[in-house]
């Protein structure tokens, strides 16, 4: 019979905030990594809660006095609290001794995680009125969130970052990201970079959809493997999208006669190679309908998982596009929130799975009031959470659009626009 482990270790509890104690210092490394939940023992909660707020308000000496001064609730009766507070001290170990017993009190709390996941679901699973879809959902969800507490956050002396530096300047290219499929933007942003968040903009007839297809098919020749998480693109609007990209525009059908299925017999043996160019590279596709971005990240995690059986990496993902990201219902009917929870869990997902995460999204209406049409970062809905949020912010703009609808327009000028298109950056992080 296997070992059977307990799910709780009073004993690392109390080394452990005992040491914050010691040193309240040490919480600004680890604050935010660790929640009280994570305690069995409701005492070595309270008096981590009393040093984190005690932290967050400035700081200051771990007196008893202090410390009682910052719990969210004062203790029912003070002289046992006072002896826990000395038992705390006594039991406290070094400071470089803080992530070894975390990592006990860590390993206890996913354990009884997980138990308790799996009570839910055997009780839930069992009524006849639980949907097992949503409940498979709910798991998934938590489960993720257990495996997002494993990554580690990059903590360690000044020198250590330095020597990884140099490191990668003797080695430039791993500086670089994954290409875009464009010489002159890979040069302008350095590629995609793995755990950042890009967000590229534009009014609808821009090319959202045609770059990002035709970006993740380069990526993808390139030896990378590459995600698209479409809300608003079928299956079959998906595929005729990447086949668009790769046949001749002046001999083969447009994307919009492949949609209509308004194809001549001789286009067949042009989509049948299209097909034959895509078969073996590493592209997946989800067009699922509103997801929320927790079922989004699980499905990465997946998609990433499944990619590295057979040996590929997962270092760009795509998403189209934001607003038809389901919300949760923690700030429903408040977009401004919504966005903002949004984009900052797609930033830290990008770190905690090690890849580009590209966010697609629409510009308000504000350019076309505009006679100079070429967006600007005001033209983001909810700029403020967006920008912020953001490594690299782009937009793409075709003057194209606009001059064909212009009945004055020079024609010469029109023919020369037909196939251009511009990669406007406006924040940058990598130069």
């Amino acid at each position: 019979m296997a070992d059977v482990v307990s799910l709780s270790n009073v004993d690392a509890e109390f080394a452990f905030v005992g040491a914050l104690l010691n040193d309240p210092t040490a919480i600004r490394s680890i604050g935010a990594e660790v929640f009280s939940d994570w305690f069995t023992d409701p005492t070595a909660a309270l008096f981590f809660d009393a040093i984190r707020n005690m932290e967050r308000r400035g700081g200051g000496e771990s007196s008893w006095q202090s410390i009682v001064g910052h719990m969210p609730e004062v203790p029912e009766d003070p002289l046992a609290a006072r002896k826990i507070y000395v038992a705390l001290i006594d039991a406290a170990v070094s400071t470089s001794q803080i992530p070894g017993v975390l990592s006990v009190i860590k390993d206890k709390w996913a354990r009884r995680s997980l138990v308790s996941m799996g009570d839910y679901v055997s009780r839930a699973a069992s009524h006849l009125a639980s949907d097992p879809f949503i409940l498979s959902q709910e798991v998934t969800t938590q489960i993720d969130r257990l495996n997002a507490s494993r990554v580690q956050s990059e903590i360690g002396m000044m020198s250590a970052g330095i020597n990884k530096m140099l490191e990668a300047i003797r080695h430039p290219d791993r500086l670089k990201g994954a290409t875009t499929g464009i010489a002159s933007i890979d040069r302008q942003i350095n590629g995609y970079k793995r755990g950042q968040l890009y967000v590229i903009g534009a009014r609808p007839g821009m090319g959202k959809s045609t770059f990002m297809c035709s970006s993740l098919r380069a990526c993808a020749q390139a030896g990378n493997g590459v995600a698209m998480f479409s809300m608003e693109m079928d299956q079959i609007e998906c595929a005729a999208r990447f086949t668009a990209d790769v046949i001749d525009s002046l001999k083969g059908p447009f994307f919009g006669s492949l949609v209509r299925g308004d194809v001549m017999d001789h286009h067949m043996d042009m989509i049948a190679e299209a097909a034959q160019n895509y078969r073996n590279l590493p592209i997946h596709v989800d067009a699922s309908a509103s997801l929320t971005v927790e079922e989004i990240i699980s499905r990465i995690r997946r998609v990433k998982a499944e990619f590295a059986e057979n040996g590929f990496d997962l270092p760009v993902v795509f998403i189209d596009h934001l607003t038809e990201i389901k919300a949760s219902e923690r700030y429903a009917g408040n977009p401004v929130m919504e966005v903002s929870e949004t984009v900052k869990r797609l930033r830290v997902a990008a770190k905690e799975l090690d890849c580009c995460i590209v966010l697609l999204c629409q510009l308000s209406r504000e350019s076309e009031k505009r006679e100079n049409k070429r967006p600007t970062l005001a033209d983001l809905r909810w700029t403020g959470e967006i920008e912020q949020a953001a490594h690299m912010v782009a937009f793409l703009y075709r003057d194209h659009y606009y001059l064909q609808l212009d009945p004055n327009a020079d024609p010469y000028e029109l023919d020369a626009a037909k196939h251009k298109m511009e990669f406007i950056v406006k924040k940058n992080r990598q130069g």
